[in-house]
């Protein structure tokens, strides 16, 4: 399921990656949102 909106959610997921470490969401690596 690669929409638009799971895209978006990838990247904020991203960007809270790099605001909150630690989190679970930390196991997503960005690369992973770039190569969507």
């Amino acid at each position: 399921m690669h929409t638009l909106q799971t895209q978006e959610w990838h990247q904020s997921v991203c960007n809270t990656h790099h605001i909150l470490r630690g989190q679970w969401w930390a196991l997503i690596p960005c690369s992973c949102v770039l190569n969507l």
